[in-house]
């Protein structure tokens, strides 16, 4: 039985929008929801419009003010009606994606947390466009804050990060605002601005386990008639405005050392009252108000003591787009009543491996043979390889369009004299390196398990010579649980390529075309085939290959190569691709590379958990931090030194300028997406070294291991007194201009004289996305060229 959510929604004058957002709270695929309208004492249609609600639907409930109270005091009204266990705000001029309480509610139940917390999209409604919030999206990705880690986290921030102190894109334990209420009611003041803050300031310092959820289908909705708009607001509205800045800097202040103890994050909080003092002082220039009015709001803003802390563009940074007529909204489509069955493609889709080629797994099942079976005369990848292509042309003449393993090997012994012994031991050790080394990728996990969720027929569907039973089992290791059918083309004997897999689905479940959606990675079976056959959706998801070669998907520039650029491995790009390539080692590197860009919601699919497609042409990594730290710098660093691919004259000061990617390296939580990505690369070739019976790294010198395995492993993220722990320094230091590491890294340079050392130094310095970097670099380059 789902947990009961309250949506509490306060409204005033909102009839123009508020029968579209009601209509996507109540059209969520999580429906044990109890929608509360607080009605702000509304001169319009709203209380018409929230009557006919109620009618149709009895979920909704309805309570209105005698007088106008605000949204601050409007939202802890909904607070009191509200009866369910977990509660959650909702502005009525907002539209929410249609699985986005269920996404949330799922991470909040199963992480058993009591605050959750997600990113969102801002609809620009006058000009019908939306935009990422790039980097605040970024820092509050992949959260599991307990205990005091939360409030440090809130304060570290500054307030410069809306999505984190947003009252609306969160969903809380009720019991977390029943610790709170009495700190909140007792404000009395009717607030409009800042009223966000001022909450999370309380349940923030409240909280014990705070996770994020990446589902971003929140649509933030920005245009002129918004209360907190500053745009065309006459003197009163902008003074009030000016009052409410001021009442929440005094209240914070007050209440700042009952709710931090330690006082040590003092200033560091209210750094955001000077953003905000310098915004409305700004404003003020371009206002129409009189010379005395403006001077009237001068002298009320400089009652705030706290200076601008200076511009950071990085956490105001939006990517607009507008183009969403190729995007699908496939959780939507799912969710439609005439869906009754989602396929998905198995290999590639589902789940992958960590190779760039699929026959690159016969090289491990080799190496995992006992050294008594090998016999090193044998190239097992290229028999393998010529067997299965045999097998196909031995069933040319046949109705069967699709061949098994057991046919594959006994072609092998037949055709091509392997020994029978051998061939038995191989065909085993393949199927139990496939079970062990398939993982699932995650965001089409997300989308098979909401499949399930709107009770759908879920089914598998892949060409492929292994067996329906093995592929359960691989399946079910990654993860994938609950009632699905497998239809494998060795046993159906027709194949996706071909198309007559289709008609046998519709046959064996009784089901009509318009009635199934497919999803897969090849372009031709999963995508052209069915669409060609007039099914309701299919949705193409290219593969790591196609990522890794393709110059272009889906008008987004390949990634993997960019960091393969003839600058960052030398001028003979090919030639030292065709030296590399020839180290499996390597090759898993470029895998790991190109499922994450496969996997990641910020990657080259036709999906993400936004309903809408945002063009990322022209980026170098999605504007992902993260991104970059797994590809540029996991990847060079695995490059490093064993194939002379140090990088030459420009390169790395070129790089870091990043034009494409980013506007500017100052901020420290750019570094930790940064770093994050960095330690996850080391991760996953640390999982893939444990669950491959042999060293695949074995070719890495002793010093790139250290540097791969060593010192990312250990970096900490997110953690300042860990950093300050392992490396010895600060975060105060690393941003003074004398910084006392600057000096010891300059000395470094003239004694040691080593490369990759000099390298190593400064990423294990965590200085990678430093403004002083620029400085380093220069030294670096000066170096190189000596």
């Amino acid at each position: 039985m789902e947990k009961l959510l309250s949506v509490v929604i306060p409204a005033k004058n909102s009839s123009v929008y508020l029968a579209d957002s009601l209509k996507s709270v109540l059209k969520q695929t999580y429906t044990n929801l109890e929608v509360i309208v607080v009605d702000d004492n509304s001169q319009d249609a709203t209380p018409e419009i929230v009557k006919e609600f109620i009618i149709k639907d009895k979920r909704v409930k309805y309570v209105r003010n005698n007088d106008n109270k605000g949204s601050y005091y409007s939202r802890l009204i909904g607070y009191k009606i509200a009866t369910g266990e977990y509660i959650s705000f909702f502005d009525s001029d907002d539209i929410l994606g249609c699985d986005y309480y269920h996404m949330l509610m799922n991470k909040i139940i199963s992480e058993n947390a009591d605050m959750v917390i997600s990113p969102f999209t801002v609809h620009y409604q006058e000009e019908d466009n939306y935009a990422d919030r790039i980097y605040g999206n970024q820092i509050i990705s992949n959260l599991n804050l307990k205990g005091n880690e939360i409030k440090e986290f809130f304060f570290k921030t500054q307030g410069k990060v809306p999505q984190l102190f947003l009252v609306w894109n969160k969903i809380y334990k009720k019991s977390l605002f029943d610790s709170c209420f009495h700190r909140l009611w007792g404000l009395n003041r009717n607030i409009n601005m800042l009223d966000d803050f001022i909450t999370n300031f309380f349940i923030f310092s409240k909280a014990t386990h705070l996770v994020s959820s990446d589902c971003d289908s929140y649509y933030y909705s920005k245009h002129r008639n918004a209360m907190t708009s500053s745009e065309n607001v006459n003197f009163e509205t902008f003074e009030s405005h000016i009052q409410d800045l001021i009442f929440a800097y005094d209240t914070t202040r007050k209440l700042f050392p009952e709710i931090n103890k330690t006082e040590k994050n003092f200033e560091e909080v209210f750094k955001i009252f000077g953003v905000w003092k310098k915004f409305y002082s700004d404003s003020l220039e371009v206002k129409p108000y009189s010379p005395d009015e403006k001077k009237q709001l001068e002298k009320l803003l400089s009652t705030i003591k706290v200076d601008n802390p200076g511009a950071d563009s990085l956490f105001y940074s939006e990517r607009i787009f507008n183009d969403v007529s190729d995007f699908k909204k496939i959780k939507s489509d799912i969710a439609d009543s005439k869906v009754k069955v989602v396929s998905f493609d198995v290999f590639d889709t589902l789940v992958t491996r960590p190779f760039l080629e699929p026959t690159e797994l016969f090289e491990v099942v080799w190496h995992s043979l006992p050294e008594n079976f090998k016999d090193n005369s044998l190239n097992f990848r290229d028999l393998r390889i010529k067997a299965e292509k045999q097998a196909r042309v031995n069933i040319q003449n046949n109705d069967i369009q699709d061949i098994t393993l057991d046919d594959i090997y006994k072609t092998l012994v037949s055709d091509f004299n392997f020994p029978t012994e051998l061939a038995e031991l191989c065909k085993q050790k393949e199927i139990e390196t496939e079970l062990k080394l398939c993982v699932p990728k995650e965001n089409l996990k997300e989308i098979f398990e909401f499949s399930q969720y709107c009770n759908k027929k879920v089914i598998c569907t892949s060409d492929m010579y292994l067996s329906s039973e093995i592929i359960r089992k691989i399946l079910q290791n990654c993860g994938y649980g609950g009632d699905f059918e497998v239809f494998v083309s060795s046993e159906t004997k027709s194949t996706k390529n071909s198309g007559d897999i289709f008609p046998y689905l519709f046959k064996k479940l009784d089901l009509n075309p318009y009635e199934l959606i497919h999803i897969g990675d090849n372009y031709h079976s999963d995508y052209s085939i069915p669409l060609s056959l007039k099914i309701k959706k299919a949705y193409y998801f290219p593969n790591s290959k196609t990522v890794f070669y393709g110059d272009n998907i889906n008008g987004i520039k390949n990634q993997t190569k960019l960091a393969l650029k003839t600058e960052w491995l030398g001028k003979k790009t090919d030639a030292n691709f065709s030296i590399l390539s020839s180290s499996l080692g390597f090759r898993v590197a470029i895998a790991l590379c190109s499922n994450i860009l496969c996997s990641n919601k910020l990657s080259s699919n036709q999906l993400s958990n936004n309903d809408f497609f945002a063009d990322y042409t022209g980026t170098d990594f999605k504007h992902s931090p993260y991104l970059m730290g797994y590809i540029a710098f996991g990847l060079k660093s695995y490059l490093n030194d064993k194939y002379n691919t140090t990088p030459k004259k420009n390169a790395i000061f070129d790089f870091f300028k990043a034009e494409r990617s980013f506007p500017l390296f100052e901020n420290r939580f750019i570094f930790e997406s940064i770093n994050s990505g960095i330690i996850d690369f080391a991760n996953d070739c640390e999982k893939i070294k444990e669950k491959i019976d042999f060293d695949i790294f074995s070719d890495i010198t002793p010093l790139e291991s250290n540097l791969l395995f060593d010192v990312f492993y250990k970096i900490p993220a997110q953690k300042d007194s860990e950093l300050i722990d392992v490396f010895g320094i600060s975060w105060e230091s690393v941003y003074s201009s004398e910084a006392k590491e600057f000096k010891e890294f300059s000395e470094n340079i003239v004694v040691k004289k080593n490369k990759l050392k000099i390298l190593k130094y400064h990423i294990r310095q965590k200085l990678v996305a430093h403004p002083l970097l620029l400085k380093k670099l220069r030294k670096i380059k000066k170096f190189l060229k000596g």
